[in-house]
């Protein structure tokens, strides 16, 4: 039952691979504005930006977008409550597009930034 030579695997993740997927998740959620700006310039411009660069870049724009809404209600709470919805709405949008209308811009962008594959 489970000793040495019994075939049984050890399966690995458990407690902390699942709160490791949710903190990407939340990560994604958080700087989704950022991440799909910055994977957008990466691929319509042409550039060559590594995985580090894309987060940095993506990081940094939804910093600015966040406070260029902060700079027109000048309330934190609303104004994060503001971003995450433009966020969620974004998210939204991105699992229509693929599981509706079967795009594949949300597989290449988790394949960019988490080299996950739908």
């Amino acid at each position: 039952m489970g000793g040495p030579g019994s075939g049984r695997k050890k399966t690995s993740g458990g407690v902390g691979g699942l709160i490791l997927i949710l903190l990407l998740f939340a990560v994604f959620i958080f700087f989704n504005i950022g991440i799909n700006i910055s994977f957008l310039a990466n691929n319509w411009l042409g550039l060559k930006f590594d995985i580090g660069q894309l987060w940095t870049l993506g990081i940094i724009i939804s910093v600015v977008v966040y406070f260029i809404i902060f700079s027109f209600i000048r309330d934190f709470s609303s104004t994060f409550s503001i971003y995450m919805i433009i966020n969620v709405i974004v998210f939204l949008i991105l699992l229509v597009t693929h599981f509706l209308f079967k795009l594949s811009y949300l597989r290449l962008l988790l394949k960019t930034f988490f080299n996950w594959d739908l």
